[in-house]
């Protein structure tokens, strides 16, 4: 059994500080990663994975991190990682970023097909008798 010290167990303070330092550490590191980029820094990060899927990357992280370790330079590794990080942050850094531009697109593409007297289909699963009712 553990020594009581104070009638407090030991173990139970130390977990305690660990968890209040855990939490300490996540709030610390929550207020940059929330944060989104901007429409040029989200850009530049497409162009920098575009250069990285060119240059092979994705075809390299196929084979697996056994085969990386024994036969990739340190080099392409830090590469594979800088791409992964580029892949992170377009996903959760850039989400509302791109939505205002695909919108403006969208609306441009339905002026020209109106123009041109095209009908643009309903997108999937917008069903138009179920616009009304809740599921």
């Amino acid at each position: 059994m553990s020594k009581r010290t104070n009638g407090q167990n030991p173990h139970r303070l130390v977990w305690a500080a660990l968890i209040g330092l855990s939490l300490m550490v996540v709030a610390g590191s929550g207020a940059v990663a929330d944060k989104p980029l901007t429409l040029a820094d989200c850009r530049a990060l497409e162009a920098d994975k575009a250069d990285a899927i060119h240059s092979g990357v994705e075809i390299e992280m196929e084979r697996g991190p056994e085969w990386a370790k024994s036969n990739l330079s340190a080099d392409r590794l830090r590469e594979i990682l800088r791409f992964i990080k580029i892949e992170e942050m377009l996903k959760f850094r850039c989400v509302g970023v791109f939505k205002a531009t695909t919108k403006e697109k969208q609306r441009k593409d339905r002026q020209a097909a109106r123009r041109l007297g095209i009908k643009i289909p309903p997108l999937p699963g917008r069903n138009p008798r179920r616009v009304g009712q809740q599921s």
